[in-house]
């Protein structure tokens, strides 16, 4: 009786350790590369958010978003206006009316077309 038990769970743990080794070699992973603006490589990335169809990239540089699944990413935030060489370290999206959030070091900044132009709250 113990020889089956032990049997049966040496049995079901190697079926789970063959399962999980599948399931682990089957991850890919694809560097994409630093984003940079003007020729300065982004150095931080504090925040990653997914929306819609874009990922948003927060980082010492300013914010980023792709929409091509990270082939490139366009700065919405660090070169001009009064988000112009702010870090932007955190993002929310407003789902009912698309209202973008960015929160800098002291401001938090405010979008209602896209990122294209912000103001200071």
């Amino acid at each position: 009786m113990k020889k089956q038990l032990l049997f049966s769970r040496l049995l079901a743990l190697t079926i789970v350790s063959i399962l999980n080794s599948h399931f682990l070699q089957a991850q890919s992973w694809q560097d994409l590369g630093n984003p940079s603006v003007g020729g300065e490589e982004v150095g931080r990335i504090f925040n990653i958010e997914g929306y819609q169809s874009g990922v948003y990239l927060c980082s010492d540089k300013g914010l980023f978003v792709s929409t091509d699944n990270g082939a490139t990413f366009n700065n919405l935030t660090w070169t001009s206006g009064v988000t112009a060489g702010e870090q932007i370290i955190c993002l929310f999206i407003d789902e009912t009316d698309n209202t973008m959030y960015a929160g800098g070091e002291t401001t938090i900044f405010k979008s209602t077309d896209g990122g294209s132009s912000w103001t200071g709250t």
